[in-house]
């Protein structure tokens, strides 16, 4: 692989030694790389697990080595809810989402806002599973909030990573 830098230098890389590329200013903008403008956790049982941003909630470890193939993340506990801002820039909202626990007790409910109502709504999510890929468009909309709710047994293993969660300029051709 040949890199050609701003300056119009080139570098040659060994393609097995690149681990991914992004695009900065792309059309791509992780949530992790932006400050929420709201950021709640209410704990049910009084253990602290406040959000983390590109880790798991409870051990603190990089997203990649826990859920391999993603590289972003928002590591958190019910109840979380985290928001943002948004400027109208992007289209649309993408992510997929896991339990972060092995326990058959693990149970949340997922939600998704855009200004305030609910655009997507998943109830009894359990551990054992990456859910499929969602993505919702923004269509103006101008907050957009990740919300991880006690489910069946409460907050009884209710941590949840958000993977990959992205703003994206376009839709995704289907």
């Amino acid at each position: 692989m040949t890199l050609t830098l701003e300056d119009k230098s080139t570098r040659s890389l060994d393609v097995s030694t690149v681990a991914g590329i992004e695009q900065l200013n792309g059309p791509v903008s992780w949530l992790t790389e932006r400050r929420p403008m709201e950021n709640i956790y209410k704990p049910f049982f009084g253990e602290s697990f406040p959000a983390r941003f590109d880790a798991t909630v409870a051990e603190g470890l990089p997203i990649s080595q826990k859920f391999p193939g993603f590289h972003h993340g928002i590591g958190c506990h019910a109840y979380s809810r985290i928001s943002y801002e948004l400027d109208g820039s992007y289209a649309a909202f993408r992510t997929q989402f896991a339990v972060d626990s092995d326990s058959s007790l693990a149970d949340v409910t997922v939600r998704i806002y855009l200004d305030d109502k609910i655009a997507m709504e998943r109830r009894g999510v359990k551990a054992g599973e990456i859910y499929p890929l969602v993505e919702l468009p923004l269509a103006g909309a101008k907050k957009l909030s990740l919300e991880v709710d006690f489910g069946e047994n409460f907050g009884t293993q209710g941590r949840f990573v958000w993977l990959d969660p992205a703003l994206v300029r376009v839709l995704s051709v289907k």
